[in-house]
Formats: C-alpha cells, sequence, structure tokens
C-alpha cells in the first residue's frame, strides 16, 4: 500500500508545449519515495515516458535523478516524421 501523489510539470516536445504527468509512490505516511513514473501523451500517438526502478536495481535516488535527466532530454529531442 502506498500514498500516491500525481503532479503535472510542463515540457516541450518537437517545438510544441506538453504536460508532463508524474505519479510518485511513498510508504504510507511518510515522506519517503518508492517509486515513480511520467508519461506525455503527443499528437502522432507516441507515449514517452520514465518508469523508476532504482532500488530494484541496487541504485540511489540520486543515481535515478542523473538518469532521468538524460531520460528527458532524449524526449525534448523528439521530433515527429513530417
Amino acid at each position: 500500500m502506498y500514498d500516491v501523489r500525481k503532479e503535472k510539470a510542463p515540457i516541450t516536445i518537437d517545438g510544441q508545449a506538453r504536460v508532463l504527468g508524474t505519479t510518485r509512490l511513498y510508504q504510507v505516511g511518510t515522506e519517503t519515495l518508492v517509486s515513480e513514473f511520467s508519461m506525455v501523451q503527443l499528437d502522432d500517438g507516441t507515449r514517452p515516458g520514465i518508469i523508476s526502478a532504482w532500488a530494484r536495481n541496487g541504485k540511489t535516488y540520486q543515481d535515478y535523478l542523473a538518469d532521468r535527466a538524460i531520460v528527458r532530454q532524449v524526449m525534448t529531442s523528439y521530433r515527429a516524421d513530417p
């Protein structure tokens, strides 16, 4: 069982402002973040996203933040075919 918190943040992909929706899972009654996932819907049906699994992979949250920054850069570089 987790406390679920959602947020929306702006992201620009292919020159268009989008909304990146993120869902974060916390241990019940705490501020301990367990997992998060984010996704954005594009006009062409593509849905790039990020799913965290830092603890399952023996990594720290700080490791995940570095990886997440790279994935977000990749997401913003997406270009739809003309």
